[in-house]
């Protein structure tokens, strides 16, 4: 009686051995594998670069893009090349507008940003006031990057 007793005991602590090594293998999996692959992508991005007319760089440039949808919006500035970068915006509608001191404001109209897409909005500021809006309306279509 006492032989079956320790066999039992036996069994049961492999079992809680076996059981723990089960649920810390699942645990390492879920930590393993990203969260994005879980869920469907639905955001896209815009990327551009600001130029003045001669085609030099505008660096510091307020770049904002508006969701005409929503009504929401987001603000950038670009970097000393002139690159802006809106990672990660809800696919919608758009338009992007440039500031900066000594240029007139200019405007992309709206284009339609779809999921996992990246649009390239290059803008070219004329000199001016900030008070004056250039707005481009027959602009290449977008590049898909």
């Amino acid at each position: 009686m006492k032989q079956r007793f320790h066999r039992c005991r036996a069994l049961a602590s492999w079992s809680s051995l076996y059981f723990s090594a089960v649920i810390l293998f699942i645990a390492a999996v879920f930590v393993a594998i990203p969260c994005q692959t879980f869920a469907q992508q639905t955001s896209g991005g815009i990327v551009g670069t600001v130029t003045d007319p001669s085609g030099a760089v505008v660096p510091r440039a307020t770049v904002t893009a508006t969701n005409t949808d929503q009504g929401t919006t987001w603000t950038t500035q670009t970097n000393k090349v002139g690159n802006y970068n809106f990672p990660r915006l809800p696919a919608g509608d758009y338009k992007v507008k440039v500031q900066a001191k000594g240029f007139a404001t200019a405007e992309r109209q709206a284009f339609t940003l779809q999921m996992n897409q990246v649009a390239r909005v290059n803008m070219t500021l004329k000199v001016g006031q900030q008070t004056q809006t250039v707005s481009v309306t027959g602009a290449p279509p977008l590049l898909k990057t």
